[in-house]
C-alpha cells in the first residue's frame, strides 16, 4: 500500500490466509525524528486547517455488512462562535502565526498572534459571527524574517437550527442516503451504516455531505461479496477518527488494525519476515486484529528497502 509518499507493504508467510503466528511485515518510507510530538506524518511547510473528514471501523466490507463510521471537522450546529485550529509547520522557529478572514467574497481583517515553537497556540477562537453567513480563513506562520505561504482557504458556513444534519452514500450518491445523521456541538458525528444489498464488488468511495455545508474527503471501501472470504490486510490508523494514516514517527506511538487473518498470534515486523520486530498482535474468531498501539523503534531515517 503507498500513502501519500509512504509505503507501507503487508505480507504474511502462511498464504492467503495466515496461519496464527504468521508475520505481518511493515515496510515504512519518509520516517523523520521526533518533532512535534504528534503520531501522525507530517511533512508541510506551510500552515493547513482540518477539513471535514470520515473514518470507518473497518476499509473492507461484505455486502450487507453493518461498520462503524466516525465523521470529525464538521461545521457544529448553530455556529455562531468556535475556535479555528491548523496544523503548524515543522520548519524554522515560529515567533508569531496570521490569520486572514472576514466574509467569503468580502473585506477581509488579519489577526496576528504571538508564538513559540509547538505552545500549543494553533488555535484561535472567532465569537459574534453572524449566523446563515460564509466565512473565509486562511493562516501563515513567521519566524524573525520570513514567512511561510499562506495556506488554502477554509470555509464556515455559520448554518440555521435545521442545518446540522449530514447525509452519507456511496460514490456521491446522495439521492437514497445510507443514513443521516447529527452533527454533534464539537463537530462530530458517530453512526452505523450497512452496506446495502445489490452493492457492486470492488472499490466504492463513503462520502458525507453537511446539508448546506461542505463535504467530507471521501473513505474508500473495498466491498466484497457476502459469502466471500476477506483478503489479509492491516492498516495504520489515527484511533481518535479511524481515518487510514499516512506514517508514523520513530519513538512516538502509532496504531495498527486488521482483517482477513486466522484466529491466533501475528507478530509485526519492519521489511520483512526476520526484520525488526515491533510487537505481536491478535487476529479474534471474526479475522480482525483490533485497533493496537505500538511505538515504532529506532530504525535509520529514510526511505527503507521495498
Amino acid at each position: 500500500m503507498d500513502w501519500k509518499g509512504t509505503t507501507f507493504v503487508d505480507e504474511a508467510d502462511g498464504g492467503p490466509l495466515p496461519k496464527p503466528g504468521g508475520r505481518s511485515n511493515v515496510r515504512v518510507s519518509s520516517i523523520c525524528p521526533p518533532a512535534s510530538g504528534r503520531n501522525l506524518f507530517n511533512d508541510q511547510t506551510y500552515p493547513s486547517f482540518g477539513h471535514p473528514t470520515i473514518g470507518a471501523s473497518q476499509s473492507q466490507v461484505k455486502v450487507g455488512e453493518t461498520i462503524t463510521v466516525i465523521g470529525s471537522e464538521f461545521t457544529p450546529p448553530n455556529t455562531i462562535s468556535f475556535v479555528l485550529t491548523w496544523s503548524d509547520t515543522i520548519s524554522g522557529a515560529i515567533v508569531r502565526s496570521e490569520i486572514e478572514w472576514g466574509p467569503q467574497g468580502g473585506p477581509t481583517a488579519t489577526i496576528s498572534i504571538p508564538r513559540q515553537p509547538y505552545n500549543s497556540g494553533n488555535a484561535y477562537q472567532f465569537t459574534n459571527l453572524n449566523p446563515n453567513q460564509t466565512y473565509q480563513f486562511r493562516v501563515r506562520d513567521w519566524d524573525e524574517t520570513t514567512c511561510t505561504p499562506w495556506s488554502a482557504w477554509k470555509i464556515i458556513a455559520t448554518p440555521g437550527s435545521t442545518a446540522d444534519q449530514a447525509m452519507l452514500g456511496l460514490d456521491n450518491d446522495f439521492s437514497a442516503p445510507l443514513t443521516t445523521v447529527a452533527v454533534q456541538l464539537d463537530g462530530t458525528f458517530t453512526t452505523p451504516i450497512t452496506i446495502p444489498n445489490g452493492t457492486s464488488t470492488g472499490t466504492h468511495l463513503l462520502n458525507a455531505q453537511m446539508m448546506g455545508g461542505p463535504a467530507a474527503w471521501p473513505f474508500k471501501l473495498d466491498v466484497i461479496a457476502a459469502n466471500a472470504t476477506y483478503t489479509p490486510t492491516i492498516e495504520l490508523i489515527d484511533p481518535d477518527t479511524q481515518t487510514v494514516a499516512i506514517g508514523t514517527e520513530v519513538g512516538l506511538p502509532f496504531t495498527l488494525r486488521g482483517n482477513g487473518w486466522a484466529p491466533g498470534p501475528v507478530s509485526i515486523a519492519v521489511d520483512s519476515a526476520t526484520g525488526l520486530s515491533i510487537g505481536q498482535v491478535n487476529a479474534g474468531p471474526d479475522t480482525r486484529i483490533p485497533p493496537t498501539t505500538f511505538t515504532m523503534p529506532p530504525i535509520s531515517s529514510g526511505p527503507t528497502n521495498s
